[in-house]
């Protein structure tokens, strides 16, 4: 009896074994969110880590939250958001807690795209992990803007807080104020994973507060973090701290305060990681280790160049080469006829000095030979001049003496006109000589001063050109005796 009634369950096992029991999968769905109540109801939805899931969610329409004080942040997302381009604008989030932002957490595989949001996250509380998207990213967040404020103590940035190693941020772009005391940055207060073609135009840090320091909290974990320094530190224009990836990003945004705060820079305050084809135009301000690209660079860096860049540069490295090796073959096709060149400028410059010198002993020899000739022709117009002078002074004399002459024969044919009785025809004839005799008189002193003033300059023209003649002999300046023969030439 035993025996039948296993046989009998035996056969049932193996029955219901050969049934063939369907395997149900989890289906995709699709959400819908056409108003704020709506979106209430998704955010609170999402309180389910599992909720979303395999879930897409899209936002059908733009959102307006500016008559509500605060909204509840989205606490867990792991299915797709697509916001097709709409706004969420109003958005206020300010209750305690770390991980603050329109989602507290993406979670790994989670999406966020295609949303415009404009909102201000200013939590309470320990003010950790602060973000405008994203509180914490491990998911994708891409083409993506957010225009507002965010405000925490660390790990506080425009699009998340923090980035994690899986996570990637791409195509996003932030504006507005995003301010904080460690880890700040216009994209991300810290990133581990990808960063990627975001541009950021928020100011970071442009204000400053005093920090003071908690002594409750104070311990050996605590004063090993640079967390709870005292001083603002790690602030960048794109990621505060990375370890991860940032590439083609671009910082237009003002990065920190005059004075104040350490490893400041336009892409990263500090970088451990990889940046590549970044930008910053934004003006940088700190205390220490401050960069237009990074703040501080650890351990080291490596410069790459793009595939362009380095083809371009092997092409200018052929052509100088090229140019080398033709100066080269150059050089040697006209070294001889270079060196022969050379040998004939010597030689003609050795038959120059020859001239030369074969030149100044001959106009020597002339000095030499004429100044005999010179100095008796100097001696002769000497003699001559000497000679003039009484010659011209006898001629003055003598116009004087034919002057006085003149006078007693007037004065006597006036006293003979009166005492004789010679006729009138007698005197008429001897005053006519006598007038004659005036007349001839006049011409010769006319004729005597030129001759005086003539001797004159023929002497100052001698004496000129004695002096040349004297310089010439001695060796004196040309400037010189170039002065003594003009003076000669305008004396005569």
């Amino acid at each position: 009896m035993k025996n039948k009634i296993c046989a009998y369950l035996l056969t049932i096992v193996l029955l219901f074994c050969s049934i063939p029991i369907p395997v149900y999968a989890v289906q995709e769905e699709t959400v819908s969110i056409h108003s704020v109540e709506e979106y209430y109801e998704f955010a609170k939805a999402c309180a389910l880590d599992s909720w979303s899931e395999g879930k897409t969610v899209l936002l059908e329409a733009d959102l307006e939250f500016s008559n509500i004080n605060e909204m509840t942040a989205i606490p867990y997302f792991k299915g797709t958001f697509d916001g097709k381009g709409h706004t969420i604008s109003g958005l206020v989030i300010g209750y305690d807690g770390s991980a603050q932002g329109m989602f507290r957490y993406i979670g790994e595989g989670g999406v966020v795209k295609n949303l415009n949001l404009t909102a201000t996250i200013t939590p309470q509380g320990s003010m950790s992990t602060v973000g405008g998207i994203a509180g914490e990213n491990k998911g994708t967040i891409s083409n993506c803007s957010f225009i507002g404020v965010v405000k925490g103590n660390s790990l506080v940035g425009g699009i998340a807080g923090e980035n994690k190693e899986e996570g990637t941020i791409a195509n996003c772009r932030a504006s507005g104020i995003v301010h904080g005391n460690h880890y700040i940055g216009g994209i991300a207060g810290r990133n581990s994973g990808i960063i990627e073609n975001c541009i950021n135009k928020a100011n970071i840090n442009i204000s400053t507060e005093e920090i003071t320091l908690n002594l409750e909290y104070l311990n050996l974990e605590n004063l090993r973090s640079t967390e709870n320094t005292t001083d603002i530190t790690d602030i960048g224009g794109i990621v505060g701290y990375s370890t991860g990836r940032i590439e083609s990003c671009t910082n237009n945004g003002k990065v920190g305060y005059q004075h104040v705060g350490y490893n400041v820079g336009g892409i990263t305050g500090r970088q451990n990681g990889y940046v590549n084809n970044c930008v910053n135009y934004g003006t940088i301000y700190g205390r220490k280790d401050i960069g237009g690209i990074n703040g501080q660079m650890e351990p080291y860096q490596t410069l790459l160049f793009s595939e362009s860049t380095l083809t371009k540069l092997d092409e200018q490295l052929d052509e100088l080469q090229r140019r080398i090796d033709k100066l080269i073959d150059d050089t040697d096709d006209y070294s001889d006829t270079v060196t022969g060149r050379l040998s004939d400028m010597h030689s003609h410059v050795e038959n120059a000095r020859d001239s030369v010198d074969i030149m100044l002993d001959q106009v020597q020899n002339v000095v030499n030979a004429d100044t005999d000739t010179l100095n008796e022709l100097s001696d002769r117009i000497s003699d001559t001049i000497d000679k003039m002078v009484p010659v011209s002074m006898e001629l003055t004399t003598a116009t004087e003496r034919m002057e006085v002459a003149i006078r007693q024969l007037r004065s006597a044919t006036d006293e003979l006109g009166d005492a004789s009785e010679l006729s009138q025809d007698g005197l008429r004839h001897v005053n006519r000589a006598l007038d004659e005799m005036e007349d001839a008189q006049t011409d010769f002193e006319a004729a005597a001063a030129p001759m005086e003033k003539a001797g004159e300059e023929f002497s100052n023209a001698f004496a000129a050109f004695s002096d040349a003649l004297k310089l010439l002999q001695d060796g004196g300046p040309t400037e010189e005796i170039e002065e003594k023969v003009t003076q000669g030439t305008d004396a005569l």
